[in-house]
Formats: C-alpha cells, structure tokens, sequence
C-alpha cells in the first residue's frame, strides 16, 4: 500500500534532483523517500529563497501557498497539489507535490509529443489560446506581437470583452475574462 502523498512530503527523506531556474524564487525539483522506499516527486522552495515582494511581507510565501492549498481542499476544489510546510536541505520551506506533464523528463514521465501542448500555465499567440484555457494576461512583445497568458480552468466559462485598440495591436482588441468561477 502506498502512503498518502501528505505523509511522504512531510516525513519522506527530501533528496534535490535539480534546481528549476525558471522560477523567481528559490525552487528545487525533489524527491521526498519513506523508510519503506516509497517516494513521490516534489517542488521545494526554502523560505530564505523567496525574492521580496513590494505588496506582501518578506518571508510568506510558503505560508500563501499552503493557506491556498488549505481553502482549496477545504472547500472541495482540490485545484492546488498537496503541499505542506517543513524542514529541507535548505531550511524550513514548502514542500509540494509535482504534477507531472508530457515530456517533463522524469521517471514514468511519457517522452514528449512530437506536437506538444501547450503547459498548465503559458502564453501563446492570441490566436492560438487552446480550447478550456483561460487567458488570465494580455501583453506584447518588442516587435507588437500579441500574447496571452492561459491557464486550464476545468469550470472556466469565458465571455469577450473588448479592451481598448491600440494602433500597433490590431490583433489585440479582445480579452477574455472568467464567469462563474466558485465563490468563498
């Protein structure tokens, strides 16, 4: 029988595979072992490696993420992967479970698609939003082109509205915004 995943994050030996330098903050792919050789993969961010931010106190993120994780089971939305707060090679940080994708390279990990989609969370051309993601940004690049943020939204009912044009953005006259999203 395997453990539930809490018990391994919190209480499994916290080996670091690698460091995941697309993060801003201080962020380590790891693997967290029980005695009985059971282990599940996971994201650890040290409390001493999180960047300040100007609109929340220094040191917190660990705590935001497992408050998050705590209303979202609480209220049976289950959107956020298992994550509690503990000790690491690092120091106390969070520890939560990774949630594997196509081609991510780990062990059991299926080898990419010779089309890959696009990630949980991304940006791609404003034509290009794939069919139940929610564009959550709206930017350009240097050259005008146009992009947007997208995240899966399993409840995510979208409406257009427009933004304002700008004469270098013709593509980028509409954005989508969430309707009917759970409510606290």
């Amino acid at each position: 029988m395997t453990p539930p995943t809490e018990e391994t994050l919190r209480h499994g030996a916290l080996g670091v595979l690698g460091r995941i330098r697309s993060a801003s903050n201080a962020t380590f792919l790891c693997e967290a072992q029980l005695a009985d050789g059971s282990a599940r993969h996971c994201v650890y961010k040290p409390i001493r490696g999180e960047r300040p931010l100007w609109d929340f106190p220094d040191g917190t993120l660990a705590g935001r993420e497992l408050a998050s994780y705590l209303i979202s089971e609480g209220l049976g939305w289950n959107l956020v992967p298992d994550t509690v707060i503990r000790d690491g090679p690092h120091g106390p940080g969070m520890v939560q479970r990774w949630v594997h994708q196509a081609g991510d390279g780990l062990a059991g990990s299926p080898d990419p698609p010779a089309d890959p989609e696009p990630d949980l969370v991304d940006v791609c051309p404003v034509a290009e939003v794939p069919v139940g993601y929610l564009p959550v940004l709206r930017a350009q690049d240097y050259d005008g082109n146009c992009a947007r943020c997208c995240g899966v939204g399993p409840a995510c009912r979208s409406t257009t509205t427009p933004w304002p044009r700008s004469p270098s953005s013709p593509g980028c006259s509409t954005v989508n915004s969430a309707r009917n999203w759970p409510r606290i």
